[in-house]
């Protein structure tokens, strides 16, 4: 029996020991899972000691001492070379020289270098200024002015500068001249000058598109008036014993007048061609008569004239020079159709200027034939642009 209790009580130290360190085990294992992680034991320490300033200061290396520099020399001793002679040069004072100036050591430590503080950031958007209010109804923005660039005129001549129109009456030359008259007092006898004026140029070329176009035709002279029929033979009757009614006379013969008034309208045809009259000598060719024409015509300015006188065609007359310029004294309007007294004027303006300007430097005509072309008639139709 006291054995048994011997064993009964091995046994259950066994239990009590395997159980405790089963326990230990146990809790080595995962037991680190259930306790919280110290972080400060991961942070760097460094010792720190504090030294006053002249402590400091003694630590610092010592600045190296500058030598102090020698004394001079004394002079030599010049004897005297005679006792009359002044010691002005012994007496001069020998300069020394300045004496180093040693720099100061600082007493206290530089003291360190703050960083600036880093900006306040807020939430809250910036105040934007409030828009300029109206003043007088201006808002302040740019006002945009339409462009007021003239339109180029036309004329016959391009240049670097434009020039007006010259008078009618003016002679056209390259330079301007002022009329003179001749002085009475002087004893030369000067001539009196005309008044002269540039032909009229423009800065930009015309081309033919901007020019009057209008088809030129040419009409021929007609032959001579035919020979009326012959008239009828009527045998008379025996006038009755009682006397008729007479009745009201017709015309006896129509077809005369017909042939008349053909006649008529084709010399009216003729007339509006470029006359060129003359007493003797050679004709002048197709060719030489529309040289003459498109001469005039090139200086037509159609363009220029209302709507009431592009309704007129007007007859003009004139004499020209042997060296193919027109006379402008005699330039006279013949004979005119359609339209007021004052579109009149305005066409036949427009057609005297025309044979003026182009007139200038002489007209292309044969000289031998002067007696062909002494004497012009020139009919200007605005209506069809048209000079004939």
């Amino acid at each position: 029996m006291a054995q048994l209790d011997s064993h009964t009580g091995f046994g259950t130290g066994m239990y009590v020991s395997g159980i405790g360190h089963g326990l230990l085990l146990l809790w080595i294992l995962i037991g680190g899972f259930f306790v919280a992680r110290d972080d400060f034991s991961d942070l760097a320490v460094s010792d720190v000691s504090i030294v006053s300033a002249e402590e400091f200061a003694a630590l610092q290396p010592a600045a190296p001492s500058t030598p102090d520099a020698p004394d001079a020399p004394p002079a030599p001793v010049v004897p005297d070379a005679a006792p009359a002679a002044p010691s002005e040069d012994t007496a001069r004072p020998t300069p020394t020289p300045p004496e180093p100036v040693t720099p100061a050591v600082p007493d206290e430590a530089p003291a360190p270098v703050l960083s600036p503080a880093p900006a306040e950031i807020t939430d809250t958007a910036p105040v934007t200024p409030d828009e300029p209010s109206l003043i007088d109804g201006d808002n302040g923005g740019l006002t945009i002015e339409p462009d007021a660039t003239p339109t180029p005129q036309q004329a016959p001549r391009v240049a670097q500068e434009a020039a007006p129109a010259p008078d009618p009456d003016v002679q056209i030359v390259d330079t301007v001249q002022a009329p003179t008259a001749p002085d009475p007092d002087a004893t030369p006898i000067d001539e009196a000058q005309e008044a002269t004026a540039p032909e009229e140029t423009t800065t930009q070329i015309v081309t033919e598109a901007d020019e009057p176009a209008g088809g030129i035709t040419r009409s021929t002279r007609p032959g001579q008036r035919p020979a009326p029929p012959p008239q009828p033979v009527v045998a008379e009757a025996e006038e009755p014993t009682q006397d008729p009614t007479p009745a009201p006379q017709e015309d006896a013969n129509p077809l005369g007048d017909a042939i008349n008034s053909a006649v008529a309208e084709a010399a009216q045809q003729d007339n509006a061609a470029p006359t060129l009259s003359g007493a003797s000598g050679p004709p002048l060719t197709s060719g030489e008569r529309d040289g003459f024409r498109l001469g005039i015509q090139r200086c037509w300015n159609v363009g220029a004239l209302g709507t009431d006188a592009l309704q007129v065609v007007v007859v003009v007359a004139f004499d020209m020079e042997p060296d193919g310029k027109p006379n402008i004294g005699s330039i006279n309007l013949l004979s005119s159709t359609g339209g007021s007294g004052a579109a009149v004027n305005r066409a036949y303006e427009a057609a005297r200027r025309a044979i003026i300007r182009c007139g200038a430097q002489g007209y292309d005509l044969p000289s031998d034939k002067y007696d062909q072309w002494r004497e012009v008639e020139v009919t200007f139709n605005a209506a069809r642009g048209q000079i004939r």
